[in-house]
């Protein structure tokens, strides 16, 4: 055996490790693609969950300001302030007053309305 099949010979091998080298750098991008396709599935799956759950808690939050609870609450708060500001004004301004004070009820509780008409979501 001489120089240049030692010669050769090292190339041959130089150029399996390469193409070994090609063949993991080939499987280790598919591998991360794969993990990159994962990881946006996943992320997709908790900003939907995550919508979900907000959509819940605004359903949640709308229930509990339209229920009767708390058109009770609201109206005697906004009766008590409808009568000190009619006292401090005395009288003066009444309807005014009168006027501010259902424009601010319509907006809290449910005017009557029982609970169960209110969670149907109309009116949002």
């Amino acid at each position: 055996m001489g120089l240049d099949d030692i010669v050769d010979k090292a190339k041959d091998a130089a150029e399996a490790v390469k193409d070994k080298a090609g063949d993991a750098a080939d499987a280790v991008k598919e591998k991360a693609g794969d993990a990159a396709d994962a990881v946006k599935e996943k992320a997709g799956d908790v900003k939907d969950a995550v919508k979900d759950k907000a959509g819940d808690v605004r359903d949640a939050a709308h229930d509990a300001v339209h229920s009767d609870r708390a058109e009770k609450i609201s109206d005697a708060v906004l009766d008590g302030g409808e009568a000190a500001a009619d006292f401090v004004t005395g009288g003066k301004l009444e309807e005014k007053i009168g006027d501010i004070r259902d424009d601010l009820d319509a907006k809290v509780g449910n005017d009557g309305e029982s609970d169960d008409a209110t969670k149907g979501g109309g009116g949002r």
